[in-house]
């Protein structure tokens, strides 16, 4: 999971993030009904232009449909919260960038190395060496980001396909 995902729900489940949708929805709201005015007073008299009406028209759909959305996903919430695995959820995002310990196996042709995992499993992965070094040699130890790791994986997946 996105590392920003799993911050959003716990924002969500302990601070203000479901109040500041609330809040954003009510604005999305008073906005969404300014533009109505205008664009209504433009078509009852017709003293605004046609091209100012369509322009104010589609910011005016968007306003309604992220409103519709937001307010949608603060009515789910209660139930969305009771099926997340919130212990799994706040270990993850605990460990999300600690590193792993890995060896090389072979350089990439995109440049990044070939790494087994201490878990035997072996991956591309972007490998943070220093700045100044030409090449890893089979074998080194390295350090991987979980969240490249995880990165890594989606794509091979994704490329298999």
């Amino acid at each position: 999971m996105s590392k920003s995902i799993l911050e959003r729900w716990l924002r969500l489940r302990d601070g203000d993030g479901l109040s500041a949708a609330q809040q954003a929805a009510r604005w999305l709201w008073v906005l969404g009904l300014g533009l109505f005015l205008v664009v209504s007073y433009g078509l009852f008299t017709g003293r605004l232009p046609p091209w100012l009406m369509v322009s104010l028209s589609i910011p005016f759909g968007w306003l309604i449909a992220e409103r519709n959305a937001l307010e949608w996903r603060c009515r789910q919430w209660p139930t969305f919260r009771r099926y997340l695995d919130w212990p799994r959820i706040e270990a993850d995002l605990a460990s999300y960038d600690t590193p792993l310990l890995a060896r090389v196996v072979e350089r990439h042709p995109s440049g990044d190395y070939r790494v087994q995992l201490e878990s035997g499993e072996s991956l591309t992965a972007l490998v943070h060496r220093p700045k100044f070094t030409r090449e890893l040699p089979a074998g080194t130890k390295v350090l991987v980001r979980r969240s490249d790791v995880e990165l890594c994986r989606m794509l091979e997946l994704a490329e298999d396909k």
